[in-house]
């Protein structure tokens, strides 16, 4: 049989373990945090293209897609920068706070050589930073 001290040690230390697991859970650096915000507008901008067969106006009309984050700011709470360029190409960017590192600059083409909307999961054609 174990002595109230027993339990009692235990508790402490799996609530110390619980505690330090849920620290480190939102340690997601800020550059990182935009890229993965980035991204997720990346797949709601082609969404919205397919639904609607023209590119969203704003960022605002963006549809929501369960189980991706609705974010359209970086990390710093700062609005992503959305411009549609020649051919469709969209540029997503970020100016990080002074300090904080250069700017962050994702650009992706919406349609195919057969000038159809692409898929979702396109890869970025230019990963950069100014």
């Amino acid at each position: 049989m174990r002595s109230p001290m027993m339990y009692a040690l235990s508790i402490l230390i799996l609530t110390g373990l619980i505690l330090a697991c849920c620290l480190t859970l939102d340690c997601v650096p800020p550059r990182e945090l935009t890229d993965a915000h980035m991204w997720g507008v990346k797949r709601r901008i082609i969404r919205y293209a397919h639904e609607h067969n023209r590119l969203p106006s704003s960022l605002q009309a963006l549809p929501k897609i369960p189980g991706l984050g609705a974010k359209t700011t970086d990390a710093w709470g700062r609005e992503i920068t959305y411009i549609v360029g020649p051919g469709d190409h969209v540029t997503l960017s970020s100016r990080p706070p002074s300090g904080a590192g250069p700017d962050i600059i994702r650009s992706f083409r919406t349609k195919n050589s057969q000038r159809e909307w692409v898929a979702e999961m396109e890869p970025w054609t230019t990963e950069g930073t100014h």
